[in-house]
């Protein structure tokens, strides 16, 4: 005879408390604008400024990478991995 596991319950997910999203912010930035700039500018920066933030954020994490592990590319990453695979390999096993 086979015994039934209860599954648990799920609630549903409530929805968030603040919103978020780029047409969130490209709203907001229509509004605040909205009496010294026409909607299509300010569509434009609000695009710019998350490819500036995506850019910045890349940049970041990529400076992240090379301080932690000390690499620079990829030829080195392989480089690293051979020489790690070639020295497990003439280690005696044991």
């Amino acid at each position: 005879m086979q015994q039934r596991v209860p599954e648990p319950r799920r609630r549903p997910r409530a929805p968030s408390a603040r919103p978020c999203g780029a047409g969130v912010q490209q709203a907001l930035l229509v509004k605040v604008f909205a009496g010294t700039a026409t909607g299509a500018t300010v569509a434009a920066y609000s695009v710019g400024q998350q490819i500036a933030i995506a850019a910045f954020t890349f940049g970041v994490g990529f400076a992240a990478l090379v301080w932690v592990f000390k690499i620079r590319s990829f030829k080195e990453v392989i480089a690293q991995g051979r020489a790690a695979r070639a020295e497990e390999a003439a280690e005696p096993a044991g």
